[in-house]
């Protein structure tokens, strides 16, 4: 991740380019699905992620002024098994002139309400990823 503070007005572009490394991580072991959980395209099983700028996206920027820009989900990730999701994450980026780059995960087990994740997200999903496992858990 870049250590340096982009100038205001934070853009899309500004995230990705920050965030760059574990987006490609994210994208390598999970499908692009533009159309999200309706995509006719995803795996039955397996892992799927959409981005901003996708039709079937669900999330947007919240905020964008000078001093804080919030973006609800820089990328939706879910997990589908034989058809039926067990799981869904959010990645909320935030960027403020006095803290920089701040992200928060949040959860979704099968029908529960959203929650943030409580830990290392990114930690927490590396083997499940890779090895296309399933991943429903909180620590």
């Amino acid at each position: 991740m870049s250590s340096v503070l982009p100038s205001a007005p934070v853009t899309l572009t500004h995230a990705y380019l920050h965030y760059l490394d574990d987006l490609r991580w994210l994208s390598a072991y999970a499908t692009h699905c533009p159309l999200a959980l309706a995509d006719p395209d995803q795996p039955p099983t397996g892992w799927s992620y959409s981005l901003p700028g996708d039709p079937g996206h669900a999330g947007d920027v919240e905020r964008d002024d000078s001093d804080e820009w919030i973006h609800q989900a820089l990328i939706v990730l879910w997990h589908r098994q034989t058809g039926r999701i067990t799981g869904q994450f959010l990645w909320r980026v935030t960027w403020t002139r006095s803290a920089g780059w701040v992200n928060r995960w949040y959860v979704r087990v099968l029908t529960q309400p959203w929650q943030p994740y409580p830990s290392d997200f990114l930690r927490d999903i590396r083997t499940p990823l890779i090895q296309g496992q399933p991943f429903v858990g909180l620590p």
